[in-house]
């Protein structure tokens, strides 16, 4: 077995395979974006993406082809994480990043998508995809009007916006007057007023806010050996 993908079609199935062997090119382009894909069905489904502006993040203007891809998506500003490890207790936005945590930290499972031009892997084709836009074709689409750079996201677009030019800080904590340019800055923040440290090491148990300090910690008790990390 190649991968998991399933269908009720046979075309679909067949149309599938040939992106495995390489015997099919990407000959439908869109002209907004450069996206290319296989079939004009599947265009027809990426030209959604620009044009439903109910599927449109009201946050970061990022554009979605499901209601469902948005409500996942709305999840990096809301902070809501409702996967949870059952090893450590650490929780995720998204079944993707669980499954990713659970196999570099516990080597469980297995990532059964393959990129076709490296050996980079995956638990989920989207992320496939993107790593070959991203990665192999250079496609960045979206450009800065202030100056020469461009991303491969629109959100990316957005977080360089106001760090470079604007200086606009989206996020602000509850608790004071702190403000910061991305979800991730802030929850590091929160703990300091939390006091929540998830970071711990499994040799003298004292916990860290940020993992960083962890790793650097953990150089007093290695001397050379290797520990694992327990979150």
């Amino acid at each position: 077995m190649i991968c998991s993908f399933q269908t009720h079609r046979k075309f679909s199935l067949n149309q599938h395979i040939r992106t495995h062997n390489g015997t099919e090119e990407k000959t439908h382009l869109c002209t907004t974006c450069g996206y290319s894909c296989y079939s004009n069905v599947a265009l027809k489904q990426h030209n959604a993406m620009h044009t439903e502006k109910s599927r449109m993040c009201s946050v970061c203007g990022k554009l979605f082809r499901r209601v469902r891809e948005l409500k996942v998506h709305m999840r990096i500003h809301t902070g809501e994480k409702p996967f949870k490890c059952t090893l450590c207790a650490e929780m995720f936005g998204n079944d993707a990043a669980l499954k990713t945590h659970l196999y570099d930290k516990y080597d469980i499972g297995v990532k059964t998508y393959k990129c076709h031009i490296c050996p980079y892997s995956a638990f989920n084709k989207t992320v496939i995809v993107n790593h070959v836009k991203r990665v192999h074709n250079g496609v960045k689409p979206y450009a800065c009007t202030l100056c020469t750079k461009k991303f491969f996201e629109k959100s990316k677009l957005s977080i360089h916006m106001n760090i470079s030019h604007t200086g606009f800080k989206l996020y602000q904590c509850t608790t004071c007057q702190y403000s910061t340019y991305t979800r991730n800055q802030l929850n590091i923040h929160s703990r300091s007023h939390s006091g929540l440290k998830p970071y711990k090491c499994v040799v003298c148990s004292k916990s860290f806010a940020i993992s960083s300090n962890l790793k650097r910690h953990l150089k007093i008790h290695t001397s050379g050996k290797q520990y694992t990390l327990l979150l």
